[in-house]
């Protein structure tokens, strides 16, 4: 039953995976994707339309320089004098309102100056609006596009049913901030006869006449910007059916895909919980053996701690040896009997160490007090097996944070292999002194220990008691010399903080 959840939950969440993964990959691509079309799409019509607006403005400008050049024909034609003739000298005012006919009309005024610069003919004229702005009615793009004439001032020369000079085309600032645009097409709002924002193009109208009588006409195509992106709006509903579909094969896919990836992940948590628990269960019985062997050594240490005083009482009571077989066998059983409960309390120590209950004993000492007292315990011995003792330690009182009999037995441990390897040659004892800490180091000419290994049973509760002080231990060989054991102690009770 539990297998089979997890091979559901597994399928389940590699399905929403692939399906999230899927769908968010497809909806980024859009988003890059729509972005891009949309620009490309601004871009192409801003270049269709500003063609378009260049084109209408010539045409524009074409009708005023025709119109204006047949009266400067007709004039030349119909003039007196005609060799005095000079130049011509044109001018064009504002647009006005013709009450009889209700026609807007240009008014030109073309004289035929002499080389002395007075006039042999004249003609005034009006130029109908309409005439030439036959190029802008004709004109539409789209449903909402078309063209419009708008003079300096931002006002309506002509628009497709708007009264010229009647309405704004747009405010003056809107106007002066489009001719600014770069492009020569600017996103406007505000444009008369359209609700949000239009999309327009422009071009100056300018021809021969105009420029030259400081008139200043904008031929504008507009069209309602939402308009442009038509296209790709209509084809967004596709784009989402499909986004759909890849989700819903993306989800079945999800689900083939999780169901032949569920069995073996499942069985491999279900493998994974049962060797946790069995592994629980094996760390709570290692506990519980340690706990009863610490305690099983502590009372059989006990018990020889009282037999090893009872055979020295009854030894004491015996009569004196009479003779040294006698005493080398009292003396051996006594050596044997004191090598056991040595043994057994190593072994008390290594349960502690396992389960975790090695206590310290923490004061301030002086390290040279311990080292003096352990050497006084091994120095018959070193003597007695004619080797050299060298002490290399600094005077004065130095004092490390440390547990005084723990050091004592790892010092005991350390000299007592020294000299148990050592056959000829010296142990030498070094003591260094650091700002935070202090350094023991024993090395002799003995047989040596395999580097960097702690497989003596006395070094590895050696190394135990030094790293529970925060300390460091180490052993190494010697080259043509022997072994090395070194280790550090903090000279001072580490600071709580918080």
């Amino acid at each position: 039953m539990g297998q089979a959840k997890r091979e559901i939950n597994v399928t389940a969440r590699m399905a929403v995976f692939i399906c999230s993964a899927t769908v968010i990959f497809f909806c980024i691509c859009m988003a890059v994707n729509y972005s891009r079309i949309s620009e490309f799409l601004q871009n192409a019509a801003g270049e269709d339309q500003s063609r378009m607006a260049r084109f209408i403005a010539s045409s524009v400008a074409d009708k005023v320089d025709r119109k204006i050049e047949v009266v400067e024909a007709r004039l030349m034609g119909q003039a007196t004098g005609a060799m005095d003739a000079g130049s011509f000298d044109t001018s064009i005012g504002d647009i006005q309102l013709d009450e009889k006919t209700l026609a807007w009309s240009l008014p030109v005024n073309v004289a035929l100056m002499d080389k002395e610069g007075k006039a042999l003919s004249s003609q005034k004229i009006s130029i109908d609006i309409e005439d030439i702005s036959g190029p802008i009615k004709d004109f539409k793009i789209g449903r909402t596009g078309h063209a419009a004439l708008v003079d300096d001032r931002a006002y309506l020369v002509y628009a497709p049913g708007a009264k010229p000079f009647g309405n704004k085309f747009c405010s003056y600032n809107g106007l002066q901030k489009a001719l600014g645009a770069d492009k020569g097409s600017i996103l406007m709002d505000g444009v008369y006869g359209h609700q949000g924002m239009v999309f327009a193009s422009f071009h100056r109208v300018e021809g021969v006449f105009l420029p030259k009588n400081n008139v200043k006409w904008w031929l504008f195509v507009i069209q309602d910007a939402d308009m442009i992106a038509k296209p790709l709006n209509a084809v967004m509903p596709r784009v989402l059916i499909i986004g759909v579909v890849l989700a819903i094969v993306a989800l079945f896919t999800g689900i083939i895909l999780g169901k032949i990836a569920a069995r073996p992940i499942a069985k491999l948590r279900a493998d994974i919980d049962k060797l946790s628990i069995q592994n629980e269960r094996a760390e709570g019985r290692i506990k519980k053996f340690s706990d009863d062997l610490a305690l099983a050594l502590t009372q059989i240490s006990g018990v020889i701690s009282n037999i090893r005083h009872g055979l020295k009482a009854i030894v004491d009571m015996l009569p004196v040896p009479s003779n040294e077989k006698q005493k080398d066998a009292v003396n051996t059983e006594n050596s044997n009997i004191d090598m056991v409960a040595k043994d057994l309390d190593d072994l008390s120590d290594m349960a502690r160490i396992e389960a975790g209950k090695l206590e310290l004993n923490m004061q301030t000492a002086d390290i040279k007090d311990i080292i003096r007292s352990s050497i006084f315990v091994f120095e018959p011995k070193i003597r007695g097996k004619g080797l050299g003792l060298k002490l290399n330690i600094l005077k004065g009182r130095i004092d490390v944070y440390a547990d005084v009999n723990r050091i004592r037995q790892v010092l005991s441990s350390l000299l007592g292999n020294s000299v148990k390897s050592t056959d000829k040659g010296s142990i030498e004892i070094l003591l260094k002194e650091m700002p935070d800490d202090v350094e023991f180091i024993i090395t002799d000419t003995g047989a040596g220990v395999l580097p960097d290994k702690v497989s003596d049973l006395g070094l590895y509760i050696s190394k135990a008691i030094i790293e529970k002080h925060n300390g460091k231990f180490w052993s190494e060989n010697v080259p043509n010399k022997g072994s090395r054991y070194s280790f550090r102690l903090p000279k001072h009770k580490p600071v709580t903080i918080g």
